[in-house]
């Protein structure tokens, strides 16, 4: 390394070096970052957070009148030896008011049994899984706290045959979207005895993944009070989570997605237990994509070339607001130009823009669009329109990715301060990422505002973007006034576009950046308490 920075002092060459030693620290923070997503960091960070968890001291609950019907079940035969081991881990718990119930035969029967023997909740552990000493115990406090809860699942992780813990899944609150890629709610689920649940139950014959899965996407065809307890709760075997792993949920999901008629495919993917959906748009309403500028005519016109020659839908319209270019190109760019164009004379506002151009635009859906962005995906309006016409859907937001092809933008989290970052940002684009979710269509608190589709009608509903947030979480707070509303915003992995992040306006009104942060973090206060499409155990990490 100092023969190479030598050798560009020596030859006089200074700027050749600078640039050369930008190359170098690109390089570092790509290679730190892949480091950072690895199995080996999960692994290590897991680690660490066992030992951590150790020592913390969990509530010891009397028994009340919750009791529980663990319905212990197998899918090929049964060990007698791993059922030995179960009863000999439960006797550890912490909450002792359960009765355990073995899935051999019909289990109609064993429900009948549970009821007579008045279990108010049923828990479900496959042979050679085991649940921790405080699980009941955690339940019967979420129960406490949240009484109307139908219900509850909790973290889970992977122990071998040597009794190593590791490879954890920190989930999520419910999110559908997420639940149809694959089962995520399967571990430690836990169902309160109720009329409606218990005759779903009745018309499962034979206990399994499969079955349970299948029962979990029936239930949450209604409304449902569900609860995720943040704590590993549930160890599955190596032996049971390798067979998950290899085990096919396709055909179950397509028959749920025709149950709830959703247009959707599934396309292939490694490993087979999860499903990436791909929704298709009905009909052919027209796509108004609004595009705010002020000159640097390379990069508008980069944009608005690559979505006319790459994208496949061909219902759309763009519009052009122009806020105040000055530069003779520009307005000759815009002269012969046969797009849409409004003149915003005004000082910068992204959000004054935005709704200007929505009260023109003649499409059924909206795409507020950055001009420095760059087509990648043909289908990228097509496979997002499919999503924005679900009634419960608002924002639907884009995988952005740097000239790099790391990724800037899979979704947003909530940091430990309450401010929101990028999640998995310059990770490698070909990398799945943790428990397979940069390929899956999943749900976030907020997207970037740099590429978001919505109905127009959904935008006016909630009163569009925020004018009084000229520059900084006009697009964010959009997005909480929508999932206040009570829909989903979700990450489209198959919307796929180059970001040249933020070319068109650095170092714009710097200075109200911090008053508006300031302002989301006060009124959406109750969403960033907790973000329910995150999890507290992921707290300073961002990958996920």
């Amino acid at each position: 390394m100092w023969k190479i920075i030598t050798k560009y002092i020596k030859a006089g060459k200074i700027s050749d070096f600078k640039e050369s030693s930008k190359s170098i620290k690109h390089i570092l923070k790509g290679a730190l970052v892949d480091f950072s997503s690895s199995r080996f960091f999960r692994c290590f960070s897991y680690l660490s957070w066992l030992i951590k968890d150790r020592k913390r001291q969990h509530k010891i609950v009397e028994a009340s009148e919750h009791k529980f019907a663990i319905i212990y079940f197998y899918q090929d035969k049964f060990s007698k030896l791993k059922f030995a081991q179960f009863e000999r881990s439960l006797k550890k718990q912490i909450y002792k008011n359960y009765s355990v119930f073995i899935a051999l035969d019909n289990l109609s029967n064993i429900l009948d049994e549970i009821y007579q023997k008045k279990c108010t909740h049923i828990c479900f552990v496959e042979q050679g899984d085991l649940i921790s000493n405080h699980a009941l115990s955690s339940i019967v406090c979420a129960i406490s706290k949240y009484p109307d809860t139908e219900l509850i699942y909790s973290d889970e992780d992977i122990r071998n045959f040597l009794g190593f813990r590791y490879n954890a899944y920190f989930k999520p609150q419910y999110a559908p979207f997420l639940l149809w890629s694959h089962n995520y709610i399967n571990a430690l689920l836990t169902v309160k005895v109720q009329s409606s649940i218990f005759s779903k139950l009745k018309n499962i014959d034979k206990l399994s993944q499969a079955e349970l899965y299948k029962f979990i996407l029936e239930i949450t065809r209604d409304k449902l009070n569900i609860h995720r307890i943040s704590d590993i709760l549930y160890h599955r075997s190596y032996g049971n989570y390798r067979k998950l792993k290899n085990t096919s949920t396709q055909k179950i999901v397509e028959a749920e997605l025709i149950q709830r008629n959703l247009n959707a495919e599934i396309l292939k993917n490694s490993p087979k237990s999860y499903n990436i959906l791909k929704f298709k748009p009905e009909n052919n309403p027209k796509v108004s994509i609004i595009i705010p500028f002020r000159d640097k005519i390379d990069v508008l016109k980069n944009c608005v070339d690559s979505i006319e020659q790459k994208s496949t839908y061909k219902n759309y319209e763009i519009i052009l607001v122009n806020n105040r270019s000055q530069n003779q190109d520009t307005l000759d760019y815009l002269e012969i130009i046969k797009h849409k164009v409004i003149d915003a004379d005004m000082d910068f506002n992204f959000s004054k823009l935005n709704n200007m151009a929505v009260n023109v635009a003649e499409g059924e859906y909206i795409v507020l669009l950055n001009n420095d962005i760059e087509v990648i995906s043909p289908d990228w309006i097509e496979s997002s329109l499919g999503l924005a016409q679900l009634d419960h859907v608002g924002v639907v937001g884009a995988k952005l990715l740097y000239p790099n092809n790391r990724i800037q933008h899979v979704g947003m989290v909530k940091r430990r301060n309450g401010d929101l970052c990028h999640v998995n940002i310059k990770v490698h684009s070909r990398k799945a990422g943790y428990k397979n979710y940069n390929r899956l269509i999943r749900e976030f608190m907020c997207l970037t505002g740099a590429c978001i589709m919505v109905s127009k009608a959904k935008y006016l509903e909630v009163g569009g973007l925020n004018e009084n947030l000229a520059v900084e979480c006009n697009d964010t707070d959009f997005c909480f006034k929508l999932l206040e509303a009570g829909y989903y915003n979700l990450y489209n992995p198959h919307c796929i576009l180059y970001h040249f992040e933020s070319l068109s306006r650095r170092g714009v009104c710097e200075s109200s950046i911090s008053q508006e942060k300031s302002y989301q973090i006060e009124t959406w206060k109750k969403y960033l308490e907790d973000d329910i499409f995150y999890n507290t155990n992921f707290a300073g990490r961002y990958f996920c």
